[in-house]
């Protein structure tokens, strides 16, 4: 992880749900054949997803019988990114955006390994849970814990299966894109906090580079581990609608990743689709990304890295609205120092309301410390909503890794 990106602040995952199941006109299902109701449930990318993991579970059956057992030794590993952040917004062309934020946000993430290849993930965030009042300053305040991944993986050869509370891959932005405010639009796509199963596998033996393929079917997590302490900020139910909020894993989300491409050194690509089932009369959003990293060294200790992505969302968060990200940024790093430009471009096109052309521009300047402590400083000035604002930004990481 980039310890530029530690404090970014997430944005909620929205909490909405389903209607209940009409299968050939009728709300029971009990008046359907299997195959009726499968498909009525699940469509027919569940067709796909259902071989896919037959197919991946007569793997992991054959290797279980042929293997020798896996020798029983715990293994326990883990880091914790923690950022001490100040956001001033000096100029809004709303007064009442015109605040002063600071706030930590620390990320501990833990893996125990039961045997070779099979592990228990955790991931948790500790952050504001809750917006800060209109024109009102925050010092410290609505801070609280979750629990963002908790799940079973297990993984051998080429192969990976997994199964719990996780992040479906779409995208790279939300993580990748440099500086303090780098992936703030783009952290509207990122798939966090979903209850599924997932797998992966890199395809070829890498003489062409490393691809891998990755799918993964999910709902939107309404356990009591939708909730947060110290701050609560509320069970998530179905009756609160939503994208993928339906209680059974008609939502899916596949992608390709290619890296170490002979004769495109330096070079990745992703490519990835999702669809995520609406409820309460929402529409299917149906989303689409593909994108391009590139780093090279143009000179001794220099480094730079390019990316570029582009989304497009059909029924946008389950609405009648269709809406395009297309993010570019570059990051030049040397001894410790580095330097960052973003530039993400939102455009929202809206069926039954106004259209919005939103964007974002960010730099940000930093130096990291070999023992973990950086110092970034950013500039952002967006228009969002309608609305122009500038603003600067502090933030103080520092990022801690162990194992035992």
């Amino acid at each position: 992880m980039q310890l530029w990106r530690i404090g970014a602040r997430r944005k909620p995952v929205s909490a909405r749900g389903s209607s209940p199941l009409k299968c050939d006109g009728k709300r029971s299902e009990t008046a359907c054949s299997p195959e009726t109701r499968f498909l009525a449930r699940f469509g027919t990318a569940g067709w796909a997803l259902a071989f896919w993991w037959m197919g991946v579970a007569g793997v992991a059956l054959l290797l279980a019988l042929t293997s020798q057992p896996a020798k029983a030794e715990l293994h326990f590993r883990g880091d914790i990114g923690v950022a001490l952040q100040n956001d001033l917004t000096y100029r809004a062309s709303d007064r009442d955006a015109k605040i002063n934020d600071l706030y930590f946000t620390i990320e501990p993430s833990f893996s125990l390994e039961f045997t070779e290849g099979f592990s228990l993930e955790a991931a948790f965030v500790l952050e504001p849970v809750f917006d800060p009042d209109p024109n009102q300053n925050r010092w410290f305040d609505d801070h609280g814990l979750f629990v963002e991944q908790l799940f079973l993986n297990y993984a051998w050869n080429r192969y990976s299966v997994r199964a719990g509370k996780l992040n479906p891959a779409f995208g790279l932005a939300w993580n990748l894109a440099p500086g303090i405010y780098g992936a703030d639009f783009a952290e509207d796509y990122e798939l966090t906090e979903r209850i599924g199963v997932g797998a992966s596998i890199e395809l070829g033996d890498g003489t062409f580079g490393r691809h891998t393929l990755s799918a993964d079917t999910f709902f939107l997590d309404k356990s009591f581990l939708s909730e947060s302490t110290l701050n609560n900020r509320g069970h998530t139910r179905e009756r609160d609608g939503g994208v993928s909020n339906t209680g059974d894993l008609r939502s899916f989300a596949v992608s390709l990743q290619g890296t170490e491409i002979p004769q495109l050194s330096g070079l990745t690509y992703h490519l990835g689709f999702e669809q995520q089932h609406g409820g309460h009369g929402e529409r299917n959003e149906r989303g689409y990304v593909a994108g391009l990293t590139y780093g090279f060294s143009p000179m001794d200790e220099v480094e730079i890295e390019l990316l570029s992505e582009f989304v497009y969302k059909h029924f946008a968060d389950g609405i009648d609205s269709n809406r395009i990200y297309f993010t570019q940024s570059a990051l030049a790093s040397w001894k410790g120092w580095y330097a960052a430009l973003s530039y993400t471009k939102r455009d929202t096109h809206s069926r039954v309301d106004r259209d919005f052309n939103d964007s974002l521009f960010q730099t940000s300047v930093g130096y990291e410390f070999p023992i973990g402590l950086g110092v970034h400083f950013a500039w952002r000035y967006a228009r969002e909503d309608g609305m122009k604002v500038d603003g600067v930004g502090v933030q103080f990481t520092y990022a801690y890794a162990f194992e035992f």
